[in-house]
């Protein structure tokens, strides 16, 4: 009698945690790596203070057909006109307070005997340049790398910078990258993401996070070591069946 009832109280935790998983998946807008069509396979950051040789490396493990996208943050008070051969330029945002930052979003989809490094030639009178690159493979359907994106910018006067709101969809991957102008470091990172890379310089800085995510509405908040002027880009890409 006494197994009986044992075997009863296990069933019924085990009921209760099934139920608590299903919750949490079903409830939207859940960092969610199991079972995503998404996967992650490599990262890599650089940082140059000349931008006529500013070069990133290819994350570890990129093979044919993945799809690479790389974010860049420059010193230029006004947008340069960028170059890199095989790769596209997705969006870019100037900040319009002071002498900058500015981000500039490029994508790439791995060729055959893929390799590196990729040189990023910025046609303008920046000093410092600093950017990320994350690898990402999926599974079935194509990338739709368009599905929403947005900005913002702080003044010199705050130390906090929130993401424009985006809208993720189902098994999406939310990409948030920071920019500020003094080189300051991280004080807090956003939460729930995973680092892609940060690099700091004595008058630039940059910190690229990404999550794994369910359909809602969402915003990012990083907080730097002190006030600066600040800009950021998130950026949200889905797989179309």
């Amino acid at each position: 009698m006494k197994n009986i009832i044992t075997l009863f109280m296990l069933l019924f935790l085990v009921s209760k945690a099934s139920a608590f998983n299903h919750l949490m998946v079903m409830g939207g807008a859940v960092t969610s790596e199991a079972g995503s069509p998404i996967s992650i396979i490599g990262v890599s950051s650089a940082q140059s203070n000349s931008t006529d040789a500013f070069a990133l490396t290819m994350p570890v493990g990129t093979t044919e057909g993945h799809q690479m996208i790389a974010i860049i943050a420059d010193d230029q008070s006004t947008e340069p006109t960028w170059s890199c051969s095989g790769w596209a330029q997705m969006s870019s945002y100037w900040h319009t307070v002071g002498n900058g930052p500015g981000l500039v979003a490029f994508s790439k989809t791995a060729a055959a005997a893929e390799s590196g490094p990729y040189d990023f030639d910025e046609n303008g009178s920046g000093t410092y340049c600093a950017g990320v690159i994350i690898t990402l493979s999926k599974t079935g359907g194509t990338w739709d790398l368009d599905q929403a994106s947005n900005t913002s910018e702080i003044p010199n006067s705050q130390s906090s910078i929130t993401t424009g709101s985006v809208t993720c969809t189902d098994d999406s991957i939310l990409i948030v990258v920071y920019a500020n102008e003094g080189g300051k470091t991280v004080n807090t990172a956003p939460d729930s993401v995973t680092v892609i890379g940060t690099e700091t310089l004595s008058s630039l800085a940059i910190a690229g996070y990404y999550e794994l995510r369910n359909a809602g509405a969402i915003t990012k908040t990083l907080v730097w070591s002190a006030n600066d002027e600040s800009a950021s880009m998130a950026l949200v890409l889905d797989i179309v069946p």
